[in-house]
């Protein structure tokens, strides 16, 4: 479970032993993004920190402070909050194992979301919204038990395939037509300044950009030094410099080798 906007709460909360019903929350994520166009519990994945820091910074705030796991796996409050937001804090009546989690513990810093706020979630981002609320009220119930807290009453993968939804009118035969009437919405892809993988990859990329210009213009001004020119393949970005009609040192090296591979072998 790499992308943390798909783990479950049990994984998140430290459980060190689970089953196929983590794949099943993570199901029910992307039924929720389906419907929605975006993620549906985008957070903002902690870090570990470094096993030599001595940071004693302390998570929360008043009685429910702890102190910051240090070179291990770290509470991940902002992906957390992102689903007790939607889905209302866990209790012991909705996920009884709860407190036996190795990070449960850290939940009493976090901010309570008393109401489970799913079904005005769901009700707004189908197709005809709260008008429609009969036509969709068998979604709705499909995705509740696809993001239920207790991974042990969670819906298992064959139940969910046999829930009623999929009987429902249009049938989904063709995933095009599942949602929406006609083609399926044109989505505006937009950098997220919030997101530090974007970033990260944005940041690489104009990197490398500028080692490969700088790069380029160090051979150009060792060519024209040398009284040639220099010629870049588009097609390869691959760089070689002309002198006076000769190679670069890199080409005659290449010829000498060729040459030396068809000289006769030398008997003792």
């Amino acid at each position: 479970m790499v992308t943390i906007w798909y783990r479950p709460p049990d994984l998140l909360l430290g459980a060190r032993h689970y089953t196929t019903a983590v794949d099943v929350w993570s199901v029910g994520c992307i039924f929720g993004e389906l419907i929605a166009n975006r993620p549906m519990f985008k957070g903002e994945e902690a870090k570990p920190e470094p096993a030599g820091s001595a940071s004693n910074a302390n998570t929360g705030t008043g009685l429910g402070q702890i102190q910051k796991k240090i070179g291990g796996v770290p509470f991940q409050r902002d992906q957390l909050t992102k689903i007790f937001e939607i889905l209302g804090s866990p209790t012991k009546a909705r996920y009884p194992s709860l407190n036996a989690l190795p990070d449960a513990p850290h939940l009493s810093t976090l901010t309570n979301f008393p109401t489970n706020k799913l079904y005005n979630w769901y009700m707004e981002r189908a197709p005809g919204g709260h008008a429609a609320s009969g036509a969709n009220s068998a979604g709705f119930d499909l995705l509740s038990l696809l993001l239920n807290y207790d991974p042990n009453t969670r819906i298992s993968a064959r139940k969910a395939l046999n829930h009623h939804w999929w009987n429902e009118e249009p049938k989904v035969q063709d995933c095009r037509n599942a949602w929406v009437v006609g083609s399926y919405p044109m989505r505006r892809v937009t950098h997220d300044d919030s997101d530090p993988k974007l970033n990260a990859a944005a940041a690489a990329h104009a990197h490398l950009s500028v080692n490969l210009r700088t790069h380029v213009a160090s051979a150009a001004s060792a060519s024209a030094m040398r009284g040639g020119n220099i010629n870049t393949n588009p097609g390869t970005g691959s760089t070689y410099a002309h002198s006076h009609g000769g190679y670069t040192q890199q080409s005659h090296l290449a010829q000498q080798q060729a040459s030396n591979r068809k000289r006769p072998r030398l008997e003792h």
